[in-house]
């Protein structure tokens, strides 16, 4: 059971007890003097206890990222909003070959180039040190509906100061808050200690997370197309 589980079950157990203090008695003043009742004493100190339980308890599911989440894709989803812009003129629902001839073109252009494991690479030059990034589609039906990010320092080395993942991971964070503003939701994250940050935009999903100290991962989805 999960903790909020738990909380809403103690909370409504004291609920029901209040309610049962009450039952087969029509007259409250006279059952408060009945013997086995609550003195008034108890019950004002019950009532307190449910109230600050409940209290308590909106708070936290509140703050829990699970239900945040879960809101903030409904409320974008039926904001009827569509994002389907990408990066480099990529975007949701660009076919295979559209998708090939536009790296095509951008390769002639010396915008992007071949980079490793079939993706495509362009560098980030805003800041300090230059940044390297590498992105995968993923096709649903012959159409883009996912692309996979990772980005990585192009000077990158264990013993590079300037090219740690702390700084890494601020440079992005950076390039993304600017870009796709400051209301993102944080999930703890299984590959790493740092948190998974998650935009949603109308029906783009943009999550971005760190698996190892060399990279960090982005990965865009497309929320009326997928199942995740």
């Amino acid at each position: 059971m999960y903790w909020r589980d738990y909380w809403r079950e103690c909370y409504m157990k004291l609920f029901i007890s209040l309610l049962d203090t009450k039952e087969n008695n029509n007259d409250f003043s006279n059952e408060l003097t009945m013997q086995n009742c609550f003195s008034l004493s108890e019950l004002v100190k019950k009532i307190r206890i449910v109230f600050f339980l409940g209290f308590f308890l909106s708070m936290l599911i509140g703050c829990d990222p699970a239900i945040q989440y879960r809101k903030l894709v409904k409320n974008q989803l039926n904001s009827g909003i569509t994002n389907d812009t990408l990066f480099h003129g990529v975007y949701f629902g660009m076919t295979y070959d559209e998708y090939y001839n536009h790296i095509t073109a951008l390769g002639h252009q010396g915008k992007v180039s071949q980079g490793g494991d079939m993706s495509v690479q362009s560098e980030i030059d805003e800041f300090d040190t230059k940044i390297r990034m590498n992105f995968v589609p993923e096709y649903i039906n012959d159409s883009i509906q996912v692309m996979r990010v990772t980005y990585s320092y192009v000077s990158w080395a264990p013993w590079n100061k300037r090219t740690t993942d702390d700084l890494l991971w601020k440079d992005v964070i950076n390039l993304y808050r600017n870009k796709y503003g400051p209301n993102f939701i944080q999930f703890k994250s299984n590959q790493s200690a740092r948190p998974a940050l998650v935009w949603v935009l109308g029906n783009q999903r943009i999550t971005l997370f760190q698996k190892d100290e060399a990279k960090v991962n982005a990965r865009f989805t497309n929320l009326r197309k997928t199942n995740s």
